[in-house]
């Protein structure tokens, strides 16, 4: 948790924490792992995601952008 703090310590742009994408399915609650390719330094500790089309959308809750990956099935 410390280094959770400290990356959103005011002028640190970016959180490059490490993250896991989760699928839930709702009727059931099973949890499935989403695999993703490593991020760029430029973005870390996911926190929100969202299939967009044909991708999954990643968000963050420090910094300013949104990474992207192909959704597999």
């Amino acid at each position: 948790m410390a280094e959770l703090f400290a990356c959103a310590a005011p002028g640190k742009e970016v959180c490059a924490g490490p993250y896991e994408i989760l699928k839930l399915d709702p009727r059931t609650f099973t949890v499935q792992r989403f695999e993703h390719a490593d991020t760029a330094p430029e973005f870390g500790a996911g926190t929100v995601a969202l299939t967009v089309g044909e991708e999954v959308w990643v968000g963050t809750f420090k910094g300013d952008r949104i990474a992207r990956f192909p959704a597999r099935r």
